[in-house]
This record gives structure tokens, sequence and C-alpha cells, in this order.
């Protein structure tokens, strides 16, 4: 039987994963959809598409001048940058094991 109060080793799914390979940009097979708990976002019809997904299971899509017009707001006045693929952005960081 489960106690809701001793929930276990919430982190025991992750414990094989590699962390560093993840996070390295090279590895990614994939560069046109974000997933979170909260919501899912997609580019589809070969880029033209961008469909947002909520948690709720409601959809808002937008369309290719919407999509640039996003960017350059991000890019522009929330300072986000475009993630170069080519570049490995977490050369720098050295994740280490901690015990629990």
């Amino acid at each position: 039987m489960n106690d809701p109060r001793n929930p276990g080793d919430l982190f025991q799914p992750f414990t094989e994963l590699d962390f560093e390979e993840l996070l390295n940009p090279a590895n990614w097979t994939e560069t046109s959809a974000i997933h979170t708990p909260t919501l899912h976002a997609e580019l589809t019809d070969e880029r033209q598409k961008l469909t947002f997904t909520f948690a709720s299971g409601h959809q808002e899509a937008i369309g290719r001048s919407d999509i640039e017009a996003l960017t350059r707001y991000l890019i522009d006045h929330a300072q986000v940058m475009p993630l170069v693929v080519d570049e490995d952005v977490f050369k720098d960081i050295h994740p280490r094991k901690v015990d629990l």
C-alpha cells in the first residue's frame, strides 16, 4: 500500500539519465517542439504554423507572420536570444552528482 505522506524516491525515474548528454544541443533530434508540464508548442505544416496546446487541452495556432513577430518580440524586448545549435551553450556547466 502506498503512503501518500511518504512518496519514496521522487528522483528514481531520473537517476539513470545523463543530463549533461541530454542537454547537449548536438544530441537533439527534434527542434520543432517544446514540451513543459503546462504547455506543448509545436511547429507544423513545414514550419508555417505554431500550435500551442495548454494543460487544459485548449489549443491555439498562429501563422508564419505571427511566428516571425513573436520571434522579433522575444529577441528585441525580452532579450531571448535564438539558440544556435552549433554552439554548446552548456560547455561551462559541469554537473556533479549530489547524494541525498
